[in-house]
């Protein structure tokens, strides 16, 4: 076969002009970064009266705008909401965090600016941060438990800050066909097993208090993820209590694979061990 023709030399006219874009688009990226850095550097203003309130506004307009053109997600990547004060963060999330805001920049929105702020909580969250995660709920269900939720409960070194606050919002604020999503997203299948601990065990604990409409596959996915976690929590009065709640509430899909269950039982040192293990038996005569 001849040979493929060699591709002809780049002339000089043509390399000019990609070099010119590429300048172009880097000029570009670099005033995007700069008005985010603007934006934040309003938000976080410490100075008090009207001029205080007109920058805040000010970079909350400019955060509508970008999210009325479509580049609010990409330009998140350039802020830092960490500087910014509770109640100017509640602000923010009441006017741009609007119906007009997409699933997707909501996402971004929450993972940039809330996630990391209940993360380092060391104490309850104050009332405008749980205010703002309520008010988000209720026209952004879906982005705050992807965005929020989850990746809390997935993060293996949470504490009671950041448990209470999950359960708050599972117990007050969540509806339950969304507590539900949650706790599909929990033990998906690409979710690593194994690493729940006191806090996990709280937040699940809540959960499955709200009598929800679980599949006979999460159930059993949600036993799987005991029995990987059923080492370090054979201590955990807690843990004892979630399974026996989970047992009773779930006895026709647990029957089936009683054996399972009643290996995670038998580990407990809790005085929970003889109720949860007869009632695994209860409902292995379902079978």
């Amino acid at each position: 076969a001849a040979p493929a023709p060699a591709s002809a030399p780049m002339g000089p006219v043509r390399r000019e002009a990609m070099v010119a874009a590429e300048d172009a688009s880097q000029a570009d990226a670099r005033l995007v970064a700069a008005e985010c850095a603007a934006v934040c550097t309003k938000l976080a203003a410490k100075s008090a009266g009207a001029g205080l309130q007109a920058s805040v506004q000010a970079a909350i307009d400019v955060l509508c705008a970008m999210r009325d053109s479509g580049t609010l997600h990409a330009s998140l990547v350039h802020m830092a909401f960490e500087a910014v004060s509770d109640d100017t963060l509640r602000l923010v999330f009441e006017t741009v965090a609007t119906h007009h805001l997409s699933y997707a920049g909501c996402v971004a929105l929450v993972e940039r600016a809330l996630t990391p702020r209940v993360l380092a909580l060391e104490q309850p969250a104050s009332r405008a941060l749980f205010a703002t995660l309520e008010a988000t709920l209720v026209r952004h269900p879906k982005a705050i438990v992807d965005g929020l939720l989850v990746p809390v409960f997935l993060r293996e070194d949470i504490g009671p800050a950041q448990s209470e606050v999950v359960c708050r919002l599972l117990k007050e604020a969540v509806k339950p066909p969304f507590v539900e999503q949650f706790v599909q997203a929990i033990i998906a299948p690409d979710v690593a097993s194994g690493r729940w601990g006191e806090q996990q065990v709280a937040i699940l604990q809540q959960a499955i208090n709200r009598k929800l409409t679980l599949s006979a596959p999460v159930v059993l996915a949600l036993l799987e993820h005991a029995a990987a976690s059923s080492e370090r929590l054979k201590q955990s009065l807690k843990f004892a209590k979630f399974l026996l709640v989970l047992v009773q509430r779930y006895a026709a899909d647990i029957a089936p694979h009683a054996d399972l269950a009643l290996s995670i039982a038998q580990k407990s040192e809790t005085f929970m061990k003889g109720p949860l293990c007869k009632a695994i038996g209860e409902a292995a005569k379902r079978r």
